[in-house]
């Protein structure tokens, strides 16, 4: 999943990167223009980035409330363990030996399952901080990249201003040479 998302975040920065090496080293006379292409394609890769962390948030609230069903199914086994215990005890001082076992049985059947769901729970609860982790990751690079389109269309606008100066300039001196030569 992050592999796929880093590849498509090199593979916009490339586009970035050329577009602005394209215009800056633009030779022509031609007024640079904005790649509106490329400009739609950080907007849709920026979009999709935001609707990854949005189904994280989304996988993440999910298994909060899976680990929170989890911890409540644990603590009524850890009541009926408890009660099962005592029950036991009581039957020990006195009692049907072939009840005692069997009931010796169930309750080394609920031990395994407490410490299965036990282990489950670690399992989810390791998962639920990975998800934070990749989170915090996700909004941190999205931060970044919408502060490099914001520096990279500010420096396409200073290049637009700056060509439409030297236009300018090119068109005054093409005059004064014309009322030179006259």
């Amino acid at each position: 999943m992050f592999q796929a998302f880093f590849e498509s975040v090199i593979i916009f920065l490339n586009r970035i990167i050329s577009t602005v090496v394209y215009l800056y080293f633009r030779t022509s006379g031609t007024t640079p223009r904005i790649n509106s292409a490329l400009l739609e394609d950080a907007r849709m890769t920026n979009k999709q980035l935001e609707e990854s962390l949005e189904k994280a948030h989304q996988q993440l609230n999910a298994n909060e409330q899976l680990i929170e069903s989890l911890r409540q199914q644990l603590q009524q086994r850890d009541n009926e363990f408890e009660q099962n215990l005592i029950r036991l005890k009581a039957q020990t001082t006195g009692g049907d030996s072939r009840t005692n076992l069997q009931e010796n049985i169930d309750m080394i059947r609920l031990q395994r399952d407490l410490r299965d769901k036990s282990d489950e729970l670690r399992r989810f609860q390791t998962q639920c901080t990975n998800f934070e982790s990749q989170n915090r990751s996700l909004q941190v690079t999205n931060a970044e990249l919408l502060k490099e389109i914001d520096r990279l269309d500010r420096q396409i606008k200073d290049e637009q201003q700056r060509a439409l100066q030297l236009r300018t300039e090119l068109r005054n001196g093409s005059r004064s040479n014309t009322v030179i030569h006259e």
